[in-house]
């Protein structure tokens, strides 16, 4: 992993002077702190580093001030991080002609079998027989991105 990369997963920037755009900085993103989560999660998912304490860094804090601000909210931060993983999910099954295994990596699962679980926990069957329903309703045309 590069230096560059390792600065915007940690939350820092790789230029002086720059700063994340997801900071918790107590300006009106504390107000938009459940939307910087997501936006968080969904950034640092394909590098698998989307846990608790990765998330709270790229929005620089400290994970039990994370943890306790999203509950002052109502909000779990492990159903917050399965809700984006499904989004996500259902959104490249839908839209992405993709292999499964590969949408899987993308998500952050290390195996295929783990999304397999995980996508069968959410809805109940398979990414195959979602994506097969999915494209049925659409015309049956997937577009690569």
């Amino acid at each position: 992993m590069s230096v560059d990369m390792r600065l915007v997963i940690s939350g820092r920037s790789p230029k002086p002077g720059i700063r994340s755009p997801l900071v918790a900085d107590g300006s009106s993103s504390r107000r938009d702190l459940v939307a910087h989560t997501r936006l968080a999660i969904e950034a640092l998912l394909p590098y698998q580093r989307a846990s608790l304490t990765c998330v709270a860094e790229y929005l620089r804090m400290h994970k039990n001030t994370l943890k306790r601000a999203l509950g002052q909210r109502g909000i779990n931060f492990r159903e917050l991080h399965d809700e984006v993983r499904f989004q996500l999910a259902a959104n490249y099954l839908e839209n992405v002609d993709l292999p499964i295994a590969q949408i899987g990596a993308q998500l952050g699962f290390a195996e295929e079998n783990s999304f397999f679980r995980a996508f069968k926990r959410w809805t109940g069957g398979t990414p195959g027989a979602y994506r097969r329903r999915t494209g049925e309703k659409a015309g049956g045309r997937l577009v690569a991105s």
